[in-house]
C-alpha cells in the first residue's frame, strides 16, 4: 500500500536506478521536489513522496531543491 515501508523502499529502488542511469550517460542529476498541493490530503501523499526522494538525493548526493516554502503562504 501507498506510505508502507516496503512502498518506500521500492519508490526508493526506482528512484536510485533512475539517478543511475542518468549519470551512466554522464547526465549531471539535480532533483526538484513536488510544490505544495491544494487539498491536503493529496499533499500528505506528495510530502511522502518527498520524504523518500529527499533522503535518497542526500543519500546519493544529488542535490535536492525543496519547492514546498516558494509554494507556500498563509493563504
Amino acid at each position: 500500500p501507498f506510505g508502507s515501508d516496503g512502498w518506500k523502499a521500492a519508490y526508493a529502488r526506482r528512484v536510485d536506478n533512475l539517478v543511475e542511469l542518468m549519470r551512466s550517460r554522464g547526465a549531471e542529476v539535480y532533483w526538484v521536489g513536488l510544490p505544495r498541493m491544494k487539498s491536503s490530503g493529496f499533499d500528505g501523499r506528495m510530502a511522502i513522496i518527498n520524504g523518500v526522494v529527499e533522503a535518497r538525493m542526500t543519500a546519493l548526493g544529488v542535490p535536492w531543491f525543496d519547492t514546498v516554502a516558494l509554494t507556500s503562504n498563509e493563504a
